[in-house]
């Protein structure tokens, strides 16, 4: 493979992982109409790959978009259609890239979907030919089609462009599969919500809607299921016709329909449509099954553009002429012969009812195709590898609250970097189609994806111990900001761990977040926010696991480290390390050189203090900010710092001496400079407030802290601060260019 097609592959991963099921477009959607092109081409296929000997073909429809095509050698996006009719070449996130990489556009439409089905009529002979491994070979077919009419169009012979596949769905995982069986014939592939995985009793479908739903609106949906299988017990028609759907006799049928219901406003991104309403006549002891109806015929039914006779066991049975208007039947089809995604309701707290179980699922394939249809579950997974899948340069994409992300491949490995989108309605498709995913939202706007406020996707993490806040950890925030939203991660209970002595911070703990203020302004008006990891529990994390732990379950964007860089267990990792696996995790990454220590003026011949001799120069460290404090060096401290040094101390125990005020040096908050005498601004409860008379002199002894003052009352706005009141926080703030002051030098000033 050649690196420039690796580098546009890794260029379209971080584009994708910075935008913070397809199923059958929506009639609102069909509406507006919100495609680049729907002019129709058409190409010949082979009906059976597999068996050479027949020589049956059928005409497959495709279409094309070349505006953004930085023709002749621009990568080519092959966008996979699914089990509906194809419409065209959707305006969605895709389109971004296109545009960003200049890239050509076409759309294949899958085999027995829309205008494609090389059969007039869907009996169950006919679907013999339809299953996912002829519809990657048709792929594969189309693409060697395709890239011969670039090269000729092009008077060129054997080129080849770099091709990129992308799918939402069931198209996300035959994006996969392609990628897996024909490696050669593209450079990676995205696979959007792509449930790679086929499952027999999928209980995590229901389980993820109710988790989705929250406590109060999955309560509601548990006590809906109750009331309409009551009602089916006493007057079936009646509790049917009041969701309009009299016509389904089977009363799974019905059940099943009201439960996909639900399920599509999690899936699609609109849980408030259904929820809000929904919870507030339930708990109000309102009618709250005529509430969920509503939702069903307004939303569901009228606005989503459900088909209440695709539900319709006997409809799908009988319904075998091919076209637009018949994507159930294939669909289902396959769903009984290859992949199932049997949608049962979990043994304990479902939100479905209970009759939609194994059975049900069961009857149907066999009612509708035959007896003895049944999904071949284990082969597929077999065949493809599940969510196991071991292909390479392949981007899992899913949406936090989507309850197909459990069929898809959702833990990163090697080459197959996996990244859940968290949100409030973060569903099916979410990286393509922004929020909410149905309609379809142009260009896959993600304005509208409401992110909880605990979550840090888009997030990018510097690592490292952040003791000092130190000109060096200021680097690593900036370029954090640089690449997103800013986080500091370090690791607490480090110490009580590793038996180190227990030291005061070289930053008081509840000063931080003003220096991260100061930080602000050098990272683009953002600051960076902290984020601590229990020492403990990472501690015996490989390298490959903390990088794991990073991606998968913080969900960042991206990782900024310094070139020195240690992490993993007896840090067995380096900076290189750190670099390769985070590409491997589809993570950014940036490596900080070292931020040196250039300063050397006024250091001290005492033992242990750094000196100005140019050989001990060295890196900027919070070891060295703490030896500099211990020699008194203020000026060199505010050098590694980028800012003076504050000491906080708490008013406990304060005593007033004459002209001055003396506080237990065991009040400090944090590490102190050597005693001596020095020149200071003294802050109280955060504000800049000089006290009256000689208050900037300040004296550290072995045992107490003395404040030269005339007065121990501040005027203020307010009135006076009484220095004595025991919630008083005192500030230190060293300045930079005063010097260590010996006796004679303080009698002199």
């Amino acid at each position: 493979m050649g690196s420039v097609g690796w580098i546009i592959f890794q260029m379209v991963l971080l584009a994708l992982a910075a935008l913070s099921c397809e199923a059958a477009p929506s009639k609102l959607e069909a509406e507006q109409g919100n495609f680049l092109s729907q002019e129709v081409h058409w190409f010949t296929q082979t009906l059976d790959h597999f068996a050479p000997q027949d020589r049956r073909q059928f005409s497959q429809r495709y279409y094309k978009f070349l505006d953004y095509f930085k023709a002749p050698d621009g990568p080519i996006f092959l966008r996979i259609c699914g089990e509906y009719t194809c419409q065209g070449i959707n305006n969605d996130y895709n389109a971004v890239l296109a545009k960003k990489f200049g890239a050509a556009m076409v759309c294949l439409e899958h085999r027995y979907y829309g205008e494609s089905s090389p059969f007039a009529e869907l009996t169950s002979e006919n679907l013999e030919y339809l299953s996912s491994k002829q519809a990657i070979f048709d792929l594969a077919t189309f693409r060697s089609y395709y890239q011969g009419e670039v090269n000729d169009k092009y008077n060129r012979s054997e080129f080849e462009n770099p091709w990129f596949v992308f799918g939402i769905s069931y198209p996300g995982a035959l994006s996969a599969w392609f990628r897996l069986k024909f490696p050669h014939l593209t450079r990676g592939s995205v696979a959007s919500s792509g449930v790679v995985k086929a499952v027999l009793k999928y209980t995590a479908f229901d389980e993820q809607v109710g988790e989705s739903a929250g406590p109060d609106c999955k309560s509601a949906l548990q006590e809906v299921s109750a009331l309409v299988e009551k009602s089916l017990s006493t007057n079936a028609l009646a509790v049917k016709s009041l969701f309009g759907a009299e016509r389904l006799e089977n009363d799974g049928d019905f059940l099943y329909f009201l439960a996909d219901a639900a399920a599509i406003a999690f899936q699609y991104g609109n849980p408030d449509i259904l929820c809000l309403p929904l919870v507030a006549v339930y708990l109000s002891g309102q009618d709250l099954l005529g509430a969920y109806a509503e939702y069903v015929k307004t939303y569901y039914i009228g606005i989503y553009g459900a088909d209440v006779a695709s539900y319709d066991q006997e409809y799908l049975k009988e319904n075998i002429l091919a076209g637009p208007g018949n994507a159930d039947r294939p669909w289902w089809y396959q769903v009984c012969t290859e992949v199932a995604y049997f949608q049962v309701a979990p043994a304990n707290n479902s939100v479905r009812s209970s009759k939609i179980n194994t059975k049900y699922h069961l009857d149907l394939c066999a009612n509708v195709f035959g007896n003895g249809t049944y999904p071949e579950v284990d082969e597929t997974n077999l065949y493809y590898g599940g969510s196991k899948i071991a292909g390479s340069k392949i981007l899992f994409m899913n949406g936090s609250q989507d309850p197909w992300r459990h069929a898809s491949k959702q833990k990163s490995s090697p080459g197959e970097p996996a990244h859940i989108i968290t949100c409030h309605n973060c569903g099916h498709g979410v990286d393509m189609r922004g929020c909410p995913q149905s309609p379809i939202q142009l260009e896959g706007d993600a304005t509208k994806c409401a992110r909880p406020d605990e979550v840090h996707k888009g997030a990018v993490v510097a690592l490292g111990k952040f003791d000092a806040l130190h000109v060096g950890h200021r680097a690593l925030a900036e370029h954090a900001a640089g690449m997103g939203t800013p986080f500091l991660v370090s690791f607490k209970g480090m110490a009580e761990v590793l038996g180190w002595e227990q030291k005061l911070p070289i930053v008081a703990k509840c000063d931080r977040k003003r220096v991260m203020g100061i930080w602000a302004i050098s990272c683009g008006g953002m600051v960076p926010q902290e984020y601590s990891l229990e020492f403990g529990k990472v501690r015996s994390l490989s390298p490959k696991q903390f990088v794991e732990k990073l991606a998968l379950e913080l969900h960042v964007k991206g990782v900024v480290a310094g070139a020195n860089y240690r992490f993993g267990y007896k840090a067995a990792g380096d900076a290189s390390d750190l670099v390769r696996l985070c590409v491997d995790y589809g993570l950014e990454v940036f490596i900080v050189d070292p931020v040196m220590d250039v300063s050397g003026e006024y250091s001290l011949p005492v033992e242990g203090a750094i000196t100005d001799n140019k050989r001990e120069r060295g890196q900027v460290s919070s070891t060295r900010v703490r030896k500099a404090l211990a020699a008194g060096q203020i000026k060199r401290v505010a050098g590694l710092l980028g800012r003076n040094h504050r000491l906080l101390i708490t008013s406990q125990n304060m005593k007033r001496k004459q002209q001055s005020i003396s506080i237990p040096l065991l009040n400090v908050l944090n590490q102190p400079p050597k005693e001596g005498t020095y020149v200071c601004i003294v802050t109280v409860e955060g504000q800049n407030l000089k006290l009256p008379g000689r208050a900037d002199i300040i004296e550290l002894g072995n045992e107490e802290i003395v404040i030269t003052a005339t007065d121990i009352e501040i005027p203020s706005e307010s009135g006076k601060l009484n220095l004595f009141m025991p919630s008083t926080l005192l500030g230190l703030e060293f300045l930079s260019e005063s010097l260590y002051l010996s006796d004679s030098q303080f009698d002199a000033a």
